[in-house]
This record gives structure tokens, sequence and C-alpha cells, in this order.
């Protein structure tokens, strides 16, 4: 007689990886939650707003001409880097490679994570010293030759539906301009570098050159200041918005079960960053699928994990260790898309 083979999917070692897939980012939310709640204390005993504005004076004395405005922005960094938030965060999605990895072999520690690390800090410095600057600039021009587009209808809402809409709004933009910096050759260029990744982590998701943050908010402030949208200024929603993004930037391999339907997740933003010719140009969703349901940009399948990275041999990839190599590829790969546009004017337009 022969023996009917045993089905691989009822395996012990199946059921195990299907039951950590389910339980990883309900693991997530739980270390987020208590992230949250460890910063709500230190904002109800004012350990962190003493330190805003001593800086907001520091801004106002010491540096003339300093947008006082930045304390947002100061803000922003006191909520990421300088209280249990973001080590709480970090711990548990470190933790959650090491239990479902999208790719096995990946370090955690590794080279890749180095490297966009020292993105992040690169972005920071981006975000505090000129983006604010640039902001008030599209602002001040805006308020001189385009006010007469001003609308009020979002405002003359009820808070709730106007925040809800507001909300919306936001993600759809952000959708689109997504979709328009990988179809603008110009804008790819500088796009290219948040896709070079083949080692996702968390910190991939601020891998971002500056003149990429120039082009998304020259292509948004215009409709977001018609419907007077601002981006979120709360910081628990700021937060939580801000770290949605790198968990599903991480080397996770989930797709948080039924959510999948809603929700933008590790294993559909993978799908995004595939080297792979059949997955380009899909997943441009930033928080909700909808819009990519409604513009025919969904890949359907949602068990894939591919290799991430881009074709270009050229792009100055991070290989080596030490402190000097990733400054070196840093430098290179700040570079690299005007390498791509002094190249491209050598040859003449295509």
């Amino acid at each position: 007689m022969i023996e009917a083979s045993a089905d691989p999917a009822r395996s012990p070692e199946s059921r195990l990886r299907s039951t950590r897939e389910v339980l990883a980012p309900w693991v997530a939310g739980a270390g987020l939650l208590a992230a949250g709640a460890t910063l709500w204390v230190l904002r109800t005993t004012e350990t962190i707003s003493a330190d805003l504005d001593a800086f907001a004076a520091w801004c106002g004395t010491t540096l003339p001409g300093l947008p006082v405005f930045l304390k947002g922005y100061y803000e922003a960094a006191v909520g990421t880097f300088l209280n249990p938030v973001f080590f709480v965060a970090l711990i548990t999605v470190l933790a959650l490679e090491r239990v479902i990895p999208a790719k096995a072999g990946q370090r955690i520690l590794s080279v890749g994570l180095a490297q966009d690390f020292l993105w992040v800090g690169l972005d920071g410095v981006m975000r505090l010293a000129l983006i604010p600057v640039y902001a008030a600039l599209l602002k001040a021009v805006y308020d001189r030759y385009l006010g007469w587009l001003t609308l009020d209808v979002v405002k003359a809402w009820p808070t709730p539906a106007a925040l809800v809409a507001s909300f919306l709004v936001i993600d759809l933009l952000a959708w689109a301009h997504h979709f328009v910096r990988h179809k603008i050759s110009v804008f790819w260029y500088f796009h290219t570098i948040h896709h070079s990744q083949p080692e996702m982590n968390l910190f991939t998701d601020l891998r971002v050159h500056l003149a990429e943050r120039i082009i998304a908010l020259s292509l948004t402030f215009i409709p977001l200041s018609m419907l007077q949208i601002g981006m979120p200024t709360d910081l628990y929603i700021a937060l939580a918005l801000n770290w949605y993004t790198r968990v599903y930037h991480a080397n996770l391999r989930t797709n948080y079960g039924v959510l999948k339907h809603v929700l933008v997740t590790p294993q559909s933003h993978r799908i995004h960053h595939s080297i792979e010719p059949r997955h380009q140009d899909k997943n441009f969703g930033v928080i909700f699928t909808v819009w990519d349901r409604l513009f025919g940009t969904l890949y359907p399948h949602y068990d894939e994990y591919p290799e991430t990275g881009i074709a270009d041999s050229r792009f100055p990839l991070e290989q080596h260790r030490g402190l000097m190599g990733v400054f070196r590829s840093l430098a290179a790969q700040f570079y690299y898309p005007f390498r791509l546009l002094l190249g491209r004017r050598t040859e003449g337009p295509t």
C-alpha cells in the first residue's frame, strides 16, 4: 500500500509559522500601546514640555530669525528619540524580525540598517533646518498669489467629519505624489534612494533624499492649502502614523490577516519595493489600500515576499562596515540622482 504523503501545510513547522504571522501584528500593537502609555505619563508630568520650552527660548534668543515653529519639529524629534517610545517600539520590531522575518537570512544588525540609520539623522536635519523654511516660502507664495483658491468646505463640517475627510485627503495626496514620483523620470531618480535597500528594515522608511521631500511638499501644498488641511500636529497621532509606516518597511513576514484588505502591510509594501518586474509600480498606498483598488495599482496576491532593491548596478550600495564606510556610502548615495541627471543631459532627452 502506498501511504499518502503528509500535507506540508499541516506540519508543525507550518502551523507554528502561521500562528506567528497571525499574532505578530497584535504583539507589535501591544508594544506600541505600552510605548504610548509611557509617553503619556511623561507628558502629563511635563518632563517633555519643559525641554520644549527651553528649546523655544533658545531659538528665539540665540539664533535670530530661526522660525519659532521649529518647536514643533523639535517636539517630533523628542517624541522619537528622547523617550521610551522609540526604544520600546524598536525592540518590539527587532524581536518580531527574529520571529517572522520576510528575508530569513538577513541579519538584524545589518550594514543596511546602519546605513539607513544615518539617513534617519540626515532626514531629521533636513526636516529641522530646511523643510520648514521651504514650507514657509510656499505658504507665503500661496497667501499672496493663490489665496483666492481657498475653500471653507471642510472647516464648515462637524469636527469628526472634518477630521476623517482631512485624513482621507492627506492619504489620497500621499498616494498621488508617490505615484507621480514613480512616473516622472527626474522624480524617480531621487526616489530610487528609497527603493535601493535590499535589506528592508524599519529605518528604510526615512531613507529619503532631500530633493524628494521638496518634490512631495511642492506637489501637495496647493491642494492642502485650498482645503485648509494641515498634517497632524497632535504628538500621539503623528507618532502612530510615523511608526505605522516604519513597521511596514521592516523585515516582517505578515499581512495582518483580514486587515490586509484595508491597510498597507509589511507584505504589500514589500511588493512595492520588489526588484522583480511583475511587481513594479504596484501598491503605492501609504495607510489605506483603497486608492490602489480604485486606480488599478493593487497587486492581487498577499503571500509573496520578494527580494527588494533596484536593478541599477551603478548604485553605490552600502557594502563596507565601519563608520567611515557607511558615511562614504551616504555621500555617494546622496549624489547618485545628480549623476543620473548629468548623464541624462549628456545623452540628450529620451
